[in-house]
């Protein structure tokens, strides 16, 4: 096995222009000020000096605590603002993965209470600088600076919100010369693959800027006041968006074409957040909100109504019937990622959103060809269970009348999510088996929670008529197994045994097919180690004695199935019962050994079965074999000295000879 080292933070040493360097560290050599700021003052002065970047790291990590240490505003802050801006201006000239920034960032951080405006302030001065009129090539360093100033910084997230139009005016200028540069790039793979990262972290740069400036936002553009800076700017970043969303549908940029269109499936994916995060920005998180998306969803211009004018005119253009299929899914994935579905839905707009989403992902579905979007429409399918979960799951509520029907087992939307699952469960990737597997459990658990007055599942009739419909499939198709361990999963095994007792010998006869061993030594894992629960809790609560007669109910259903096939099923035929089956049993229940044993001493251990098979006593030593490989074999004196050992062979070299 390869171990992949793990790539460490490079650390360098702070880089300014000479010029710049000069002027630093003459304001910091000024006169005067009071003992405690002359310190900060002296300290920093050596940091610029120094080129070893370790050493600077110590000394503004030294700054930092003399910072902190300062217990009242100087009267003469000169000297002070000198110091807060030399450490701004090299935050904001440092690499986004320095470690010497994050050290600059703690340092700021605390400051005390009454230098903490001060601080900002400066901040804010040096990011203005950086962003009034900055060159195409620092751009992106700019963006990381932005992003930097969101993750964990408080006195940076202060500065973006205070910064809030020239932020988002910046971010805007820098996607449209991305979006405007990538027509000039056709046929240069390499330059390309590097605008769509830049324009990749420029998107996720604004989500996280209006995520953690939403009252900013909400409240600049509610005011009675006109707020045109901001609102012209949000419409511009919605047009990059949607420009985002369908520009990259043509981009051929690697020789391996699976690697371009993963890439920029990413990009189309996070544009589709990127327009619903925005929307919800500017309107709140009413039922508005959800009738918009519902429009977008359908591309419809109808239900924009609500919507402000500006907002109307961007959305207009989105909902153009020459848009590709795959702007819906996108957009499908932005409503579930960024809108909130935990607790009650808000309004009956909401509760039509969650049941449009669905249905729009199935019609695309029927039409997609290639295994790369259906991984992604798997996986927003699967989302969208989580979310509808999230609406039903917490406080005992009432489930409103419409999404009950629509939800609950038997529902026309959940036979068409059975097909879709029927279909993908065979799917040549497995990320798309996995992501059916997970939305079939879903859809039992949605089933669950619209129909919580049943509790018994041979009461309810579309569980059972699904547990006999996937009974009734052919055992080769393997999605079979897992959605049988979801029902074994919510339902246990009693349910499942119910319906069909002769399970576990149809499984144990599966066993000796190599492909489908594995799916089959699995299901059964999960089945009795599910039985044993039931069993024992159902005992448990009626029978206060102590006594395991329900043991014996449990050996029955699987214990004499096993020994029944290892001792008449042909050797080649147990391999995988060996290596798969008989090492879970006996981990489950490791006392299960002493009644294999006794069940086998009924036939005289010398007698043959079919000809090619164990017989009692191969059985019996395969069945020893396994439980010293498991540690779970008693010693050789218990064996010989009690019921363990049959009496034709009554010897002490019987045990031994039979385990070598």
């Amino acid at each position: 096995m390869v171990v992949k080292k793990r790539k460490s933070a490079k650390v360098e040493a702070v880089v300014l222009d000479e010029e710049k360097l000069h002027k630093l560290i003459a304001s910091l050599s000024v006169g005067g000020g009071e003992d405690g700021v002359r310190e900060v003052a002296q300290t920093l002065q050596s940091c610029l000096e120094l080129t070893e970047p370790v050493q600077q790291i110590q000394l503004v990590i030294k700054a930092g605590s003399q910072l902190e240490a300062l217990s009242e505003e100087p009267s003469d802050g000169a000297l002070l603002e000198s110091c807060l801006h030399t450490l701004t201006l090299v935050y904001t000239c440092l690499q986004a993965k320095n470690p010497l920034r994050r050290t600059i960032a703690s340092a700021l951080g605390s400051v005390p209470a009454w230098l903490q405006e001060q601080a900002v302030h400066s901040l804010s001065a040096c990011l203005s600088d950086c962003l009034s009129n900055p060159t195409s090539e620092q751009y992106p360093h700019i963006t990381d600076t932005i992003t930097a100033c969101l993750d964990g910084f408080t006195l940076g997230e202060r500065c973006i919100n205070k910064l809030l139009p020239e932020v988002m005016q910046f971010l805007h200028k820098g996607l449209s010369e991305y979006l405007h540069q990538n027509s000039g790039l056709t046929g240069r793979h390499i330059a390309q693959a590097q605008l769509m990262y830049c324009c990749l972290a420029t998107v996720k740069a604004s989500m996280l800027v209006m995520q953690r400036s939403q009252e900013t936002i909400g409240s600049s553009l509610q005011a009675q006041h006109t707020h045109t800076k901001l609102e012209d700017t949000l419409s511009s970043l919605l047009g990059c968006y949607t420009h985002s969303s369908l520009m990259w549908k043509h981009v051929d940029m690697y020789s391996d074409p699976a690697d371009g269109k993963d890439f920029i499936q990413s990009v189309q994916s996070t544009a589709g957040m990127a327009i619903v995060l925005l929307i919800r920005s500017a309107m709140g998180g009413g039922d508005e909100v959800a009738s918009v998306v519902c429009s977008l969803l359908r591309g419809s211009a109808q239900g924009l109504d609500s919507a402000p004018r500006w907002l109307q005119q961007r959305c207009e253009g989105l909902c153009s019937s020459a848009r590709p299929a795959g702007v819906s899914l996108y957009l499908c994935h932005g409503a579930l990622a960024m809108l909130s579905w935990k607790g009650a839905l808000p309004g009956p707009q909401w509760e039509q959103l969650l049941l449009l989403v669905p249905n729009t992902l199935l019609d695309l579905d029927v039409s997609i060809k290639e295994s790369s979007t259906a991984m992604v429409v798997s996986r927003v399918l699967t989302l969208w269970s989580s979310a509808a979960l999230d609406c039903l799951q917490g406080e005992r509520r009432v489930c409103p009348p419409r999404l009950q029907q629509s939800l609950s087992g038997g529902s026309e939307l959940q036979q068409r999510l059975l097909e879709h699952i029927y279909s993908h469960w065979e799917h040549p990737l497995d990320g798309v088996r996995h992501q059916t597997r997970a939305l079939f459990r879903n859809l039992l658990l949605l089933h669950q929670h619209t129909c919580s007055s049943i509790f018994d599942p041979a009461e309810d009739s579309y569980i059972t008529e699904l547990t006999l419909s996937l009974l009734g499939l052919e055992w080769h198709m393997r999605g079979k197994y897992g959605s049988l361990s979801c029902l074994v999963e919510l339902y246990g095994a009693s349910h499942l045994l119910d319906v069909q007792p002769q399970l576990p010998v149809s499984l144990l006869g599966l066993m000796g097919d190599q492909n489908l061993s594995p799916y089959a030594s699995d299901l059964l894992e999960r089945l009795f180690v599910s039985h044993k629960a039931q069993l024992g809790s159902e005992a448990g609560a009626v029978d206060t004695t102590g006594s395991e007669a329900w043991m014996e109910v449990w050996h029955k259903t699987w214990v004499t199935p096993l020994l029944l096939v290892l001792c008449r099923a042909k050797l080649d035929q147990t391999t995988y019962i060996l290596d798969y089956f008989l090492p879970k049993l006996l981990r489950c229940s490791p006392s299960s050994l002493t009644h294999m044993v006794q069940a086998l001493q009924d036939t005289p251990p010398c007698s043959t079965g079919p000809s090619g098979s164990r017989g009692a006593l191969g059985a019996l030593m395969t069945c020893l074999r396994a439980a010293r490989a498991q540690g779970v074999v008693p010693s050789s004196k218990e064996v010989c000295g009690g019921a363990w050992c049959p009496s034709p062979c009554s010897n002490k070299h019987w045990y031994t000879n039979m385990i070598k």
